[in-house]
């Protein structure tokens, strides 16, 4: 059901929700408390002086959708059910479930992903990895 994180000295508490991607610097000490029961997280760590990376959810279900990866590198990760993904252009299509992932590297421009879902529950990230602003 969640997740509280806490940062450092800060009284702030962070609630985090099922399935909410959260960015924060790993720079401070870090506590987390389960709100009710063991969750599971995914974590996507960048040096931020060079690359940069965002992390969207999508409950797909059985439906399809088209994500663009920009420049850089990008993966889809299945977090529940079932799904297929091409590459736009591509004649090979990966069929995945939950736990696999499909890695697109060194992409030199923008880059189409269609992805089914192929059941009722089909649940996934979409990490895009760019290079840094900061460069």
């Amino acid at each position: 059901d969640g997740l509280v994180l806490v940062h450092g000295d800060d009284t702030r508490r962070v609630r985090l929700r099922r399935m909410e991607p959260y960015g924060f610097s790993g720079d401070r000490p870090t506590s987390a408390e389960l709100t009710h029961g063991p969750v599971a997280d995914f974590n996507v760590m960048t040096r931020r002086d060079i690359v940069e990376a965002s992390v969207e959810t999508l409950a797909l279900g059985s439906r399809r959708t088209l994500e663009t990866l920009a420049p850089g590198h990008g993966f889809v990760h299945v977090l529940r059910g079932r799904l297929v993904a091409r590459a736009v252009g591509e004649e090979e299509a990966f069929e995945l479930e939950a736990g696999d992932s499909l890695w697109l590297s060194e992409l030199r421009s923008e880059e189409d992903v269609d992805l089914a879902g192929t059941c009722s529950d089909c649940a996934l990230l979409v990490v895009r990895i760019s290079a840094s602003r900061e460069r």
